[in-house]
């Protein structure tokens, strides 16, 4: 079968690239240039001038001919060094939950005392940026991704072009840059309050004054303080209901596999799991994570919020190499 020349030379330029590490240093051997559209109309436009001048031996016909082929010339090389130079490397690329746009940011350095214009990121997923980067400075490039299903979503080939100054000409490039992309499941909307469980027993407990722990939610009684209403929870949809606090040890929270919905599926039960780690971390609990095959012991804080989530969105998901 006969392979477009398109599809075959996107193919040899990825086997030349395909073990390279970021930063990515455009150069002479990795920069391709080729006229547009308009490149070639206006290509046709002059030979169809020069035509006419030979025809009827017209000096000022020639003399326009030389300033637009030069005009030409001098764009060509422009559009070439508008890459020339630059280097590449993955910058941030913050998690996101299922169904949520996300954002990725390439870093463009320009040594050259000169900026670049119109710099045109594009990945074959769909996403693409432009911006100008400025002399002798680092310019973050931030791309915009439609949302990508739980798991790792990698956006690895990068094409780097432009058509600065004329847009007669497009110079581009490729780059492996390896970003990567953390997905956590879409966190359930209404789901129940995850299940407590009554701390142990600490010696010295009984008798403390002044501890007010959060114990978990009840529906809202006419009287209730306005201080002690989920508000977050309202916000979400719920019922009004009312906090409660227990002086003394703090309940313990297992978020457990098992206490989800059996026949909810895979991806209904790793949501409801989202959505009891955020509550638990926004009531500031202890708490612990069990999934088929992994065990996270109980803690709290943002790097173990980070460990479970990344557990939820990495569960069945299998390795890369």
């Amino acid at each position: 079968m006969q392979i477009p020349w398109r599809e075959a030379f996107t193919r040899w330029v990825n086997r030349r690239y395909v073990n390279e590490v970021p930063p990515v240093l455009l150069t002479q051997r990795r920069i391709y240039i080729l006229p547009t559209g308009a490149g070639l109309l206006f290509g046709s436009t002059v030979i169809v001038m020069l035509l006419g001048a030979i025809n009827y031996n017209l000096s000022l016909g020639y003399i326009l001919v030389f300033l637009l082929s030069g005009m030409g010339i001098a764009a060509m090389l422009h559009t070439y060094r508008g890459l020339a130079g630059l280097s590449l490397r993955p910058g941030k690329c913050p998690p996101v939950f299922a169904g949520e746009p996300a954002t990725l940011t390439v870093l463009v350095r320009n040594p050259a005392p000169l900026p670049r214009y119109n710099i045109e990121l594009i990945h074959p997923a769909g996403a693409e940026a432009r911006a100008d980067v400025r002399a002798t400075d680092e310019s973050a490039i931030v791309v915009s991704v439609q949302p990508q299903p739980r798991g790792v979503a990698r956006f690895d080939r990068w094409k780097i072009s432009t058509t600065f100054p004329l847009g007669v000409f497009r110079a581009w490039s490729y780059a492996r840059l390896g970003h990567e992309l953390l997905v956590y499941p879409r966190p359930e909307n209404n789901a129940p309050p995850p299940p407590f469980f009554p701390a142990p027993a600490r010696e010295g407990a009984q008798g403390e004054k002044g501890l007010e722990d959060f114990s978990g939610l009840r529906r809202y009684h006419e009287g209730d303080s306005p201080r002690h209403i989920a508000w977050k929870a309202l916000a979400r949809g719920h019922p009004l209901l009312s906090k409660q606090f227990t002086g003394g040890a703090r309940p313990e929270m297992h978020l457990r596999w098992q206490d989800t919905p059996l026949r909810a599926g895979t991806e209904a039960r790793l949501s409801r799991l989202c959505r009891w780690v955020l509550d638990a971390s926004h009531a500031g609990h202890a708490y612990s994570l069990e999934l088929p095959g992994v065990r996270i012991p109980m803690g709290e804080g943002t790097e173990h919020d980070a460990m479970c989530l990344r557990a939820l969105a990495m569960h069945d998901v299998p390795p890369t190499h």
